[in-house]
């Protein structure tokens, strides 16, 4: 919801702002897994059998509203003030049974707990303004109040309780200029303070990967960052033609970190700490411009980001380097209204570099390319078809996947203000959808992989009291 009331003083304003999200889930988690120890040195510790059953509720309430007053001082300046609240309220429950007797209850590893997060931030600002020339100089001072409250259960006692507090004054500069042509260049700075997860402080134990054991950390201080960060970006119109440019840099003087102990029998035990230092560069662009106006488009894209984290392992800093690099190209093509083609590739390189152990060394590779089709081949009469090819690769993993992913429908409308719409669909006809995530940061490297929905076929009926548009869409899917 937004309110805005203009006064009759030219150029004040006053605006009120807020909004309500909530959300729940929940889950069942079965976790098996059998560990032989050939270095064991007696009987009870060759073989350790985990057999887990996690049952999983979260609910969800998030509550935001921000107040704003501009007041002009002269034709030139203007006096900002703001306010800004919000509250995160949480319950996380997670009942864990033991698989290997008769599924008794955990009650080290069942939890439920309760977290409220307060935030407050009340600043002020100068805004010069004249002849396409903005540059704002600001400064605001807000806290952090976290609540939590640990549970052995649902209907438990509380067990612990946890009260934090935290507070900063973060600077804020920032100008935009709008030069001649649609061009714009943007350039600011800020010190960015963001207070730890509530679920980074509680200290709960997460097994599911025994040899991966994650608890939370009640002494954690918030992260603080500085940005820096420009834009560029220019459209003509006259050809359709734009470009844009960007580039920020980040600094920690207070990072959260994963430090790391690793025993004997490689089980690892982690734990979010602060740490200074740290930082990582972006650069990126987006170039788009015609061939042959309306009917052939070339598109280009690139970022390239350039990171350092430090963490302890077993006590002794890892410097982590992380360097990304992504480029995309693709083509739209357009010969008539009745066809429309659009062909683009996408190249990712993750290169992962470990101070202390080379042997751990990443190199993720993610590659894709797509192809669409739309075909108006008839009168009301619709085929549309793409085919996405995605290739995920992790060589010290020996991991190499392939995913093609193949939809086509065709689609009939009816009646004179084509209100019906008649389309049969069938979707991932070669049945090999899988969600997979590959990613690094920090002192760990992730790789989800998922099965999803896959191949199935719908035949659906639409009625549209507008009429539905009897022509291709350039842009959106199905």
């Amino acid at each position: 919801m937004i309110f805005r009331h203009k006064f009759k003083k030219k150029g004040r304003n006053f605006a009120l702002s807020t909004g309500l999200n909530t959300n729940s889930s929940d889950g069942t988690e079965n976790l098996n897994s059998l560990s032989r120890f050939l270095n064991a040195t007696n009987v009870n510790e060759q073989v350790k059998a985990l057999g887990q059953l996690n049952q999983n509720e979260n609910k969800a309430t998030l509550i935001k509203s921000s107040l704003f007053f501009l007041e002009p001082i002269s034709k030139k300046m203007y006096w900002e003030s703001f306010y800004n609240f919000s509250t995160d309220h949480r319950e996380v429950g997670r009942e864990a049974f033991n698989a290997l007797r008769n599924n008794s209850r955990f009650d080290s590893l069942s939890t439920f707990y309760k977290n409220t997060i307060n935030y407050n931030r009340v600043g002020t600002s100068l805004r010069y303004s004249f002849k396409g020339v903005n540059v704002t100089v600001g400064l605001a001072a807000l806290r952090f109040d976290l609540e939590g409250k640990l549970y052995g259960g649902k209907d438990y006692p509380v067990a612990q309780s946890l009260t934090k507090s935290y507070d900063a004054v973060t600077p804020n500069i920032s100008s935009d200029i709008a030069l001649k042509n649609n061009t714009y260049l943007s350039l600011n700075y800020t010190l960015n303070v963001q207070a730890p997860d509530i679920s980074y402080l509680q200290p709960v134990v997460n097994n599911n990967n025994p040899f991966y054991i994650i608890t939370g950390n009640p002494d954690l201080l918030p992260e603080k960052s500085n940005n820096l960060s420009l834009y560029f970006n220019k459209f003509d119109p006259a050809t359709f033609s734009y470009i844009n440019l960007w580039t920020e840099y980040n600094s920690y003087s207070s990072q959260i970190v994963y430090n790391q102990t690793v025993d004997e029998n490689f089980v690892t035990r982690t734990r979010p700490e602060n740490l200074s230092g740290g930082k990582n560069f972006n650069v990126g662009t987006y170039i788009g411009f015609p061939i042959v106006k309306t009917k052939f488009t070339l598109n280009l894209n690139g970022n390239a980001s350039i990171g350092n984290s430090p963490t302890f392992i077993n006590g002794v800093k890892n410097e982590t380097d992380n360097k990304s690099y992504q480029l995309g190209l693709g083509f739209n093509i357009n010969p008539s209204e009745k066809l429309l083609m659009n062909v683009s590739g996408r190249l990712g390189f993750n290169n992962i570099n470990y101070s202390i152990e080379e042997r751990q060394n990443q190199q993720i590779r993610n590659h894709g390319i797509d192809a669409s089709v739309k075909w108006n081949f008839a009168k009301k009469l619709f085929l549309e078809t793409n085919l996405d090819y995605k290739t995920y690769r992790n060589d010290r993993f020996g991991f190499d996947q392939n995913i093609p992913i193949y939809n086509c429908s065709v689609r009939k409308l009816f009646g004179k203000e084509n209100k019906v719409e008649v389309r049969l669909a069938a979707f991932d006809i070669f049945n090999k959808r899988q969600n997979i995530v590959q990613m690094a940061s920090q002192n760990y490297v992730t790789t989800q992989r998922a099965l999803t929905l896959a191949r199935y076929f719908m035949l659906s009926f639409t009625y549209n009291m507008k009429g539905h548009a009897d022509k291709l869409k350039k842009n959106g899917g199905w």
